[in-house]
């Protein structure tokens, strides 16, 4: 209702009884049912499955050193939104080992729940001891939404130090640990979590004009299919003479290839379990870092 009192402040909450008017009557609510238990007239809460996701994204699939890193935290796809949504809650865990702890930030966007102009409540809790962090949002009126769109944003800066990183690049990741998402009875929806990742590469200063520049690496490198099962191709574009290194998430290194002279290399695949890995190419000073998805 849209009665205002003092100062006109809309007291709704204060209307116990529903009836519009803020007097005795609502006090004689709070006094029937103060202590009491009352049997739920939510539906059955055990969550049902959905065919849409819950995922974070990356920007870009490599960053490098002090830059800016931003991903977003999406609740359904264009093909494949998520109907009736009214509330989400959700853990995730994030890698600030190269991030600059005072810059670590996730901010909850309207953009999924309140798409159509409706007031959401947010709470976040992070605790970067851990590096986990948990967000819960919730519409404030009494209608579902059907949504394809951003939750929140993270974001970090990156260490600029070289020597925070390895040669031929870290891994950083998010990846939601629990998600909760409900409509407006109450009913829990079970949604496909995908976690994202990316590459940082450090960057090297030039001191005589003190401009920090990129690594020398090549600019033609094409990984195809991608994302793979069985076998991947990786061209170069030129002849060249080096090692491929492809490692998994963990930092354990999958296969490891010598080119001598060749412009194009095909790698077996099969064995790799599915997941997200970096492929590495090396010669000489040049480097070139690139995401890999193994999809089974």
């Amino acid at each position: 209702w849209n009665k205002s009192t003092y100062n006109n402040i809309n007291f709704k909450h204060l209307d116990c009884n529903g009836d519009g008017n803020i007097d005795a009557a609502d006090k004689f609510v709070v006094e029937d049912n103060y202590g009491k238990t009352r049997t739920s007239t939510f539906q059955d809460k055990s969550a049902e499955q959905s065919n849409s996701s819950i995922y974070f994204s990356f920007e870009k699939d490599t960053f490098y050193a002090g830059e800016m890193v931003t991903a977003t935290l999406n609740l359904g796809t264009k093909n494949n939104p998520f109907s009736n949504a009214y509330g989400a809650a959700y853990q995730y865990s994030y890698s600030a080992n190269h991030a600059m702890v005072n810059t670590i930030n996730f901010r909850p966007l309207c953009d999924a729940l309140c798409s159509d102009g409706s007031f959401v409540l947010q709470t976040i809790r992070n605790f970067p001891n851990i590096q986990i962090a948990e967000t819960s949002q919730v519409r404030t009126d009494k209608n579902n939404v059907t949504t394809a769109n951003k939750l929140g944003e993270f974001s970090f800066l990156l260490e600029d130090s070289t020597h925070y990183y390895n040669e031929i690049g870290d891994w950083i990741y998010l990846k939601l640990l629990h998600t909760k998402i409900i409509d407006k009875t109450g009913k829990e929806f079970e949604l496909k979590n995908i976690n994202d990742s990316a590459i940082v590469i450090k960057r090297k200063t030039d001191p005589t004009v003190g401009i920090k520049q990129n690594q020398s690496i090549f600019s033609d490198v094409h990984i195809w299919p991608n994302p793979a099962q069985n076998i991947i191709n990786i061209e170069t574009g030129n002849n060249f003479s080096g090692e491929i290194l492809i490692t998994n998430i963990l930092g354990q290194q999958m296969q490891k290839c010598i080119v001598q002279n060749q412009k194009s290399k095909m790698i077996d695949t099969k064995h790799f379990p599915a997941g997200i890995y970096m492929v590495a190419i090396k010669s000489g000073s040049k480097i070139s870092t690139q995401k890999l998805i193994i999809a089974r």
